[in-house]
């Protein structure tokens, strides 16, 4: 069975296989055929430059040239800090319409994840979560804007349209998002961790069954 190799910000260590956050990991992981590469909080409008401050491009493509074979299957993880946060404070900056600053942000990430496919990988693309729900108060470490349900709904788009590219190049977009919804639009968070911004090891089954979905040599069974 092939290995997925998944890079990533922090959402990215959910394929870990456990609740307890590991800000650090580097090629490990509990659950079989994944090796997990954070590279911190890259914003997926960024990783088509260098030199920004995560350096979330150079250590991506680190990864790639020193650790992963050409020919190895690549899952991207990044966007959930934009959805959560930087689209909407841009487009408030520059007064344009939300899902014109969000285009501009999922053209940006699409040439990077074209960039990865050209090197003779297997890519793969794991879709935004939804965003932490409003309790009220303001999360330095997790900043947010928008109402949970104005950010639910950027999310769904970013991923829809990011997706339709994809498909145009034959990329294969994973994604759990409508599973981790309400009918309001309002994110379950009882599927979250303590932080309520990263997804519990409950959605795991849901995760494994899409990949199996979605990948001919991918037969995992996970409960």
């Amino acid at each position: 069975m092939k290995t997925i190799h998944c890079i990533g910000d922090s959402h990215i260590c959910f394929f870990f296989g456990s609740d307890v956050y590991e800000d650090t990991i580097n090629g490990s992981s509990l659950i079989p055929h994944f090796k997990i590469y954070h590279v911190g909080p890259s914003l997926a409008y960024n990783l088509c430059k260098s030199g920004t401050k995560v350096m979330g491009r150079e250590k991506t493509f680190g990864v790639l040239e020193n650790v992963i074979p050409v020919g190895s299957t690549v899952m991207l993880c990044f966007g959930e800090i934009d959805c959560r946060y930087h689209i909407l404070r841009q487009a408030k900056k520059q007064n344009k319409d939300t899902r014109t600053i969000a285009d501009d942000c999922i053209g940006r990430y699409f040439d990077f994840i074209k960039e990865i496919k050209a090197k003779g990988y297997e890519v793969l693309v794991w879709a935004v979560i939804p965003s932490a729900r409003d309790y009220g108060y303001r999360d330095p470490i997790y900043p947010r804007l928008g109402t949970c349900a104005e950010r639910n709904d950027l999310t769904r788009y970013f991923n829809e349209r990011l997706e339709n590219l994809l498909a145009g190049e034959s990329i294969k977009f994973i994604s759990i998002f409508e599973q981790l919804i309400d009918g309001g639009n309002i994110t379950k968070d009882q599927f979250y961790i303590a932080d309520k911004v990263h997804i519990s090891q409950k959605m795991m089954p849901a995760a494994i069954k899409e990949l199996r979905n979605n990948l001919n040599d991918f037969d995992l069974e996970y409960n």
